[in-house]
């Protein structure tokens, strides 16, 4: 694999965690 397909991988992974960590956050808010 290149190195450049690597990058494109984390960035594509990055938001998923973002909107998670944001989701959850919301639950913890409202419990």
């Amino acid at each position: 694999m290149r190195e450049g397909d690597e990058e494109e991988m984390r960035w594509a992974i990055l938001p998923f965690l973002m909107s998670f960590h944001f989701v959850f956050l919301i639950l913890f808010y409202f419990v």
